[in-house]
């Protein structure tokens, strides 16, 4: 029996020390200062079943946290497990220096709390924290005067770039409203050029629609009426709504009265054309001949081509006069 009692005391002595090595801790940054996060790593065995699944998110919400607002606050902590073998994380900010003691806490009330129920007590005890101060570490016993932004390093030429810009920006801005009226004259000079273009664009494209389709039309007073109707709507657009009331006889009048009473011999050829264009377009509508193929052979094509150099010869009249 004596020979047993040295034999059990180094197993419970074993025991014992086992025992002691069941928990890690470990703080990041090794050198904890005034204000910054720390983070508390805390790994443990046990045999109690705390939850099921693998990581629970505690609340910080404990008594024991709240009564030491003014030491450190907790943001947030978290219980992961695997087997037998737990890990408790836990972040904080440290409010004052020297040695940060954080009071045990029950965690099986704080699994409770956040979702889980275990009545089991079962108290963690973590070793206290040195914190320092980044202030004591510098020197420094007072504040420092108020000091201007530094610049990112590598920002400075974008910053002169972004400086440079604006200021062109700003300067032509102030320069088109010291030139507000010259500025606006030639917005409207510019609308009205984007304007004509376009509206000669869509005169050519619906003559050349026209001619493509010109099979599906049998009836050439049909036909006519549609030549009429685009050419007379490119009239319009290009210069007064007085032309849609025009008639062909009209035409050399209207055009010599827009041109101040002197046309040149271009516009004075174009307006020929389009007299010519709505005289045979007129005859054909208005023919009492019962056919309805009053075109000649390759009229409708030949009209079509008359059309639009009708409105290639004014619109290139009016680049001359731009130019």
């Amino acid at each position: 029996m004596k020979k047993l009692i040295p034999f059990i005391s180094l197993i419970l002595f074993c025991s014992f020390t086992y025992s002691q090595d069941k928990h890690r801790q470990y703080v990041s940054p090794d050198t904890v200062y005034l204000g910054e996060n720390v983070h508390i790593k805390y790994d443990f065995q046990t045999g109690a079943d705390f939850f099921d699944g693998e990581t629970i998110e505690l609340t910080t919400d404990y008594d024991s946290f709240n009564r030491r607002y003014r030491d450190f606050f907790v943001k947030k902590m978290s219980l992961s497990c695997l087997g037998s073998e737990y890990t408790l994380h836990m972040d904080i900010i440290p409010w004052k220096t020297g040695t940060l003691e954080i009071p045990p806490f029950d965690l099986n009330a704080l699994v409770k709390k956040s979702g889980s129920d275990n009545s089991s007590p079962f108290y963690i005890t973590l070793e206290p924290v040195q914190v320092h101060s980044i202030a004591a570490k510098l020197g420094v016993n007072q504040l420092e005067p108020p000091e201007g932004p530094k610049t990112v390093p590598g920002t400075t030429a974008f910053l002169v770039l972004a400086f440079i810009a604006a200021f062109i920006i700003l300067s032509l801005i102030f320069f088109a409203l010291l030139k507000l009226p010259v500025f606006k004259k030639f917005l409207i000079e510019r609308h009205y050029a984007y304007r004509t273009r376009k509206n000669a664009g869509n005169a050519r494209s619906q003559l050349k629609r026209l001619w493509k389709n010109s099979s599906r039309i049998q009836d050439d007073k049909k036909y006519a009426l549609k030549v009429q109707e685009i050419m007379r709507s490119y009239c319009t657009g290009r210069f007064t709504d007085g032309f849609e009331a025009l008639t062909p006889p009209q035409f050399y009048a209207y055009f010599t009265e827009l041109a101040g009473g002197d046309i040149t011999e271009r516009q004075e050829e174009g307006v020929m054309s389009l007299m010519q264009i709505f005289s045979r377009c007129d005859y054909i509508r208005f023919a009492t001949d019962e056919t309805t193929m009053l075109f000649d052979p390759n009229e409708r094509r030949d009209m079509v081509k008359n059309a639009c150099a009708v409105i290639e010869n004014f619109e290139s009249d009016e680049r001359r006069e731009e130019e």
